[in-house]
């Protein structure tokens, strides 16, 4: 019995998308938490050019943030850094992502890295049902974290990543920077230079 090679070269790619403004350590721990779960080929990473939920929200330049990304994963040879969105411009879309994606690599199979939080909004998100029809969903979730929040419909859609609670996100490390307050080893090194020399 012989596997069609259509099955066999089909490449499994996660798609992890956000404003990453800055990247922190737990974007990277999570990203290759996942990586080994689910044992993906790659993690293509996509920055924002902007939430759709959060337009009123002051970000980094998109420029700087791709920059950031890219000096960051630069050395990870199944991390790759989009930039779909930021050369689109305007509100990011993931349905819009998706379709040209899905267009460009039609051997390739997408699964959507999402947080427990996304996943609970994603009735929110443009055109969602197309989304969940396109890809496979990946939930990063704390231990014993359960899908009651979650419309049922969605949940056959659903593989859950359990990821320890680790006390960084990207709005605690712009606070500590507006405050003078230290970043170190709440972002990569490299991280933390960049934003001091930018003066992010």
């Amino acid at each position: 019995f012989l596997i069609p090679r259509t099955m066999t070269d089909r490449k499994q790619i996660g798609l992890f998308g956000g404003m990453f403004d800055p990247p922190t350590m737990a974007h990277l721990l999570v990203a290759e938490w996942v990586l080994d779960a689910l044992n993906l080929s790659q993690i293509w990473w996509m920055p924002a050019w902007v939430n759709p939920l959060k337009r009123d929200q002051i970000t980094t330049d998109p420029s700087l943030r791709l920059k950031m990304l890219q000096q960051t994963l630069a050395e990870h040879s199944r991390f790759v850094v989009r930039d779909d969105e930021v050369l689109r411009s305007g509100p990011s879309y993931t349905i819009d992502t998706l379709r040209n994606l899905q267009d460009q690599h039609p051997t390739h199979d997408f699964t959507l890295i999402l947080g427990a939080d996304s996943i609970a909004n994603i009735s929110k998100w443009k055109e969602h049902s197309e989304i969940l029809q396109r890809v496979s969903i990946a939930v990063v979730a704390r231990p014993g974290w359960n899908m009651d929040e979650v419309a049922k419909e969605i949940r056959g859609k659903i593989r859950t990543v359990e990821f320890p609670p680790l006390p960084i996100s990207s709005t605690h490390v712009r606070e500590r920077v507006t405050d003078g307050k230290s970043i170190r080893y709440l972002v990569p090194e490299a991280i933390r230079q960049f934003i001091e020399k930018h003066e992010l």
